[in-house]
């Protein structure tokens, strides 16, 4: 073995350790999010053993990527994803694949397979397809993150808890969480509560360690009623619901993250958070009280609805600590796409 050959060998498992011990020791959720982690699992080896049954069948992918190959891969239906194909093909594409085109299309990475096709990927810095749709899905997938590590740093006791995820373009500056926070009786001055730096940097250190981990977004395809026993959080699924694009669904797209568990109106998302690289929670925002109509009159009172915002770059571009200052200073401004006044804010 060559000195160089043993370098990048080396370096590659260090980052493997790093990211197994960043894994191990993210286990800083509140009680309930584990409950939901263990249903997404009870859920998913079900549909594993349903696809399975009375055998598993075989469906031919068909890799038209470059570097050109040939490859048609024999894989199971309903059971492997493009990450599985990827794992085939070749270490790059599993390491750099954001995104995978199915028959043309964006594809998840971790979403199965369920019928013959034509299989490709995308990574940040294509040149042979337009990366527009990976940096969607990286959008996307940091507001996921984002939610994951704001759940993480709040105690049991106060309940905070996703309400949903706004859409907004990268030109906007900022993607956006809109989150609601339970008062305990035996904290009322957090009624007042306003982020220092300090809390801010706190919570993007969460994030970070999260991203650092290189966790997959497995998704879980389900019905609106599955959704709701696997979250148990009616607030969530209200807003999900009052959507007629998604009253209407047949289906929702359940992702995890680690033991973060959440329903992402809008997929795909990508591969992993490893390909997360700087990320920043700019502002945290109280907008009011969460109407009675999403928690009853007598309870709203205690419902606080807050948003946050954040700023994100791909582990593919190296940024400056000052080019990445002037995006966290523009993020922690207003941004324009969102409602200052969402459904399920109280009038005033």
């Amino acid at each position: 073995m060559t000195l160089r050959v043993f370098r990048r060998t080396f370096s590659h498992n260090l980052v493997d350790v790093t990211r197994l011990v960043n894994a191990a020791e993210f286990k800083d959720y509140p009680s309930y999010v584990f409950k939901q982690s263990k249903r997404w699992w009870e859920l998913k080896n079900g549909a594993m053993r349903s696809s399975m049954t009375p055998n598993v069948q075989r469906i031919d992918v068909a890799y038209t990527g470059y570097p050109k190959s040939d490859a048609v891969l024999s894989m199971a239906k309903g059971i492997s994803t493009p990450h599985d194909c990827a794992k085939h093909l070749s270490q790059l594409l599993q390491d750099r694949s954001v995104l995978a085109l199915v028959n043309g299309m964006p594809h998840d990475m971790h979403r199965p397979l369920t019928c013959e096709c034509n299989l490709d990927f995308i990574h940040f810095k294509d040149i042979h397809h337009d990366p527009t749709p990976a940096n969607h899905a990286f959008w996307r997938s940091c507001q996921v993150l984002l939610a994951a590590a704001l759940v993480s740093s709040f105690h049991e006791e106060y309940e905070l808890g996703v309400l949903d995820f706004p859409q907004t373009s990268l030109e906007s500056g900022s993607f956006v969480v809109d989150v609601r926070l339970k008062i305990p009786p035996a904290a009322p001055h957090i009624i007042d509560w306003k982020p220092t730096q300090q809390d801010l940097r706190a919570i993007s250190e969460r994030a970070q360690r999260i991203a650092n981990a290189g966790l997959p977004f497995e998704v879980l395809e389900t019905s609106a009623s599955q959704a709701a026993t696997i979250l148990e959080d009616p607030q969530r699924m209200q807003v999900l619901t009052s959507d007629a694009t998604e009253a209407t669904s047949k289906s929702l797209s359940l992702y995890r993250l680690g033991d973060f568990v959440q329903v992402y109106r809008g997929s795909p998302l990508i591969a992993s958070s490893g390909l997360i690289g700087r990320f920043s929670l700019t502002s945290i925002k109280c907008l009011g009280r969460l109407s009675p109509a999403f928690c009853g009159s007598a309870d709203n009172e205690n419902h606080l609805v807050y948003r946050a915002q954040g700023i994100a770059m791909p582990t593919a571009f190296l940024t400056h600590f000052t080019t990445f200052d002037i995006l966290m200073r523009r993020a922690r401004e207003e941004n324009p796409e969102v409602s200052t006044t969402p459904m399920y804010l109280a009038s005033s």
